[in-house]
This record gives structure tokens, C-alpha cells and sequence, in this order.
């Protein structure tokens, strides 16, 4: 298993115990869900010694519906350019060991790689071989890409934050906050979903979708907009956005969701 999700893993068990215990003292005798504060935030221990570099690329999308990045831990931040008609990328690549010498090492094999899939760019960090115990790697990413490119993002641990797209999106994610700024084409799809972090969405007033939003530990709340239907809950609404012509679907174990309309 990476060590990333192993040291996560725990972690969130640990998050989970914390949380639980936190709510044992406030259950009401009326079933009512105690108001549960949202879990800490995880933070890796960071090694002694660090080496970096950093990188770019350019990669044409003529022809691409969709860009999809897989990464580890490190932060990810996608912006949206109506006259983009490449994607851009640039970013550093860390890696923490016990001794500068193998840090430096190991940092040479810490890859991002991009691939030419038939309708998709596909970028994705490529950790070296072997066992990895007590290194650290990390891959920071800031992304250009044309607005009405749609994004499909696997991360593990970091905040990812998608700025002004105008097309279909998904984002899972273990640990870190979401934020998105996005506008949802006519019957596409928002998919965001982090177990320990909170998500922040903002939508244009005219959005129509069906919408669910649900977290375990935290709050939903929604401003400016008018859900129709549906159900709502101190941890969950959904309901219909305008005529429901497309899909919204928000969703963290511990965190709240903050849903805006402009």
C-alpha cells in the first residue's frame, strides 16, 4: 500500500474514534443527531531533509473530452481559461528522507507523467519502486486547462481546488478540503466527495440539476439558491435545481459542505 494511505488510514480511524467520542456526551434522549464538530485536520509529519525541483508541461487537447489526473499528496489547483487550447502545467516535486543524499535520490525517480488516452489526457504521479517507509514524497500541481475541458481527479491527501470550469467534473479525494467554482453544462455532472475535509461549491443561480448533499460529521448549507423537493436534514438536503437537467452530488464524512449561488 502507498505509505501516503497507509499513515491515512490510521489516521482517519483515529479521527473517527476522536469524533464519536466527542459526540458520546451530547446525544439527545430525542433521537435528534447531536451537532458534531467536524474532525481535525490530518497532517503528515514532514522529514528533515527535503529535496525539490521543480517542472512543466504542455499538452495539446484538440479533440479531448476530458482531462483526468491521479496523484498522492500534495496540493492541486485547476484553473479554467476560456481562450486555454492546451493544458498547462506546472509544479514542484519533494521528496522528505532521513539524509539529504537520499532524498535527492529517491527525488529523481518522483515522476508526473503525462498519456495520450483516445479522448483523454491523462497525468498521473509515479512514485518509486520499493519499499518507502520514513520518505515523503510530494507532488504540487497548478493546471491550465480550456474551460469546457471536463475533470476527473483521484487524489489522496491535499486541498484541490477547480476555478471557473464549464463542463463536467469529478473529484475524489481521502483527506483534504474541496473548492470549485464551476458551471454545469446542460445534463452534466458534479461528483465531489472527500472523507475528511470540507467542500465549498459555488454554482450560478441558473444551475439545473438534481442535487444531493450529505456529510457525517458537520453541516449542508445552502445560500442562494432554491432546492426543490426533496428531503433536508441537519446532514443531508436534496432535492431540484431549476428543471433537474443534470446531476450534483456532494458528499465528506467529517466536514461541512457550503453550497453559494451567483
Amino acid at each position: 500500500m502507498n505509505p501516503i494511505k497507509s499513515f491515512l488510514h490510521v489516521a482517519l480511524w483515529a479521527v473517527f474514534g476522536l469524533v464519536l467520542l466527542t459526540g458520546c456526551d451530547s446525544v439527545e434522549v430525542n433521537n435528534e443527531p447531536p451537532n458534531l464538530p467536524p474532525g481535525p485536520a490530518i497532517e503528515i509529519p514532514v522529514p528533515d531533509f527535503v529535496a525539490r525541483a521543480s517542472f512543466s508541461m504542455e499538452i495539446p487537447v484538440a479533440g479531448k473530452a476530458l482531462f483526468r489526473l491521479k496523484a498522492y499528496n500534495g496540493k492541486i489547483q485547476i484553473k479554467c481559461l476560456a481562450e486555454a487550447t492546451s493544458v498547462t502545467i506546472t509544479g514542484e516535486r519533494r521528496v522528505g528522507a532521513d539524509s539529504m543524499e537520499e532524498a535527492k535520490a529517491y527525488l529523481e525517480s518522483l515522476e508526473v507523467r503525462a498519456e495520450d488516452r483516445d479522448d483523454e489526457v491523462f497525468v498521473h504521479t509515479i512514485h518509486p519502486e520499493g519499499k518507502n517507509e520514513g520518505r515523503q514524497y510530494t507532488v504540487d500541481y497548478t493546471i491550465t486547462i480550456p474551460q469546457n475541458l471536463a475533470v476527473a481527479i483521484d487524489h489522496v491527501n491535499g486541498p484541490v481546488s477547480v476555478d471557473d470550469l464549464h463542463a463536467s467534473a469529478s473529484v475524489t479525494l481521502i483527506n483534504g478540503d474541496i473548492e470549485g467554482a464551476m458551471t454545469l453544462p446542460l445534463n452534466g455532472g458534479i461528483d465531489l466527495s472527500t472523507v475528511n475535509g470540507k467542500i465549498d461549491l459555488v454554482l450560478p443561480v441558473s444551475t439545473s440539476a438534481k442535487f444531493t448533499a450529505t456529510t457525517g460529521f458537520g453541516t449542508v448549507s445552502v445560500s442562494n439558491l432554491n432546492v426543490k423537493g426533496g428531503s433536508s436534514a441537519p446532514r443531508s438536503l436534496n432535492g431540484t435545481l431549476g428543471a433537474g437537467e443534470g446531476t450534483i452530488a456532494l458528499h465528506t464524512s467529517i466536514g461541512d459542505i457550503s453550497v453559494t449561488g451567483k
